[in-house]
């Protein structure tokens, strides 16, 4: 694997800490996953939880992998099923994975 670092198309800085938190996690672990769900991060009254729980992640497409989505999960839940894909896509041919419907447990 290229040293995270020179990936081309991921940022090297931008003045959002959230933003600059992912860039970091996905220079360290490839990719990074994004909860959406009733679980508030800051533990804010200022959260509004959304009508459906999603995760997503990002930085696959730096390593031409194609990005992850769930939806109806909890956000613990929703981590641990994109990063598993995630790793089992990083390592296996995911063309094969995918058009082969083949199970991932």
């Amino acid at each position: 694997m290229a040293h995270l670092y020179d990936l081309r198309g991921l940022p090297r800085w931008h003045p959002d800490p959230l933003v600059r938190e992912t860039l970091d996690r996905i220079r360290r672990c490839g990719w990074a996953v994004t909860a959406v769900s009733d679980e508030c991060t800051f533990h804010s009254h200022e959260c509004e939880a959304p009508d459906y729980s999603f995760a997503y992640t990002t930085g696959l497409r730096l390593h031409d992998l194609p990005e992850l989505a769930v939806y109806g999960l909890g956000a613990r839940t929703s981590a641990l099923v994109l990063n598993e894909l995630a790793s089992v896509f990083h390592t296996y041919d995911w063309h094969a994975i995918v058009s082969n419907s083949i199970p991932v447990h």
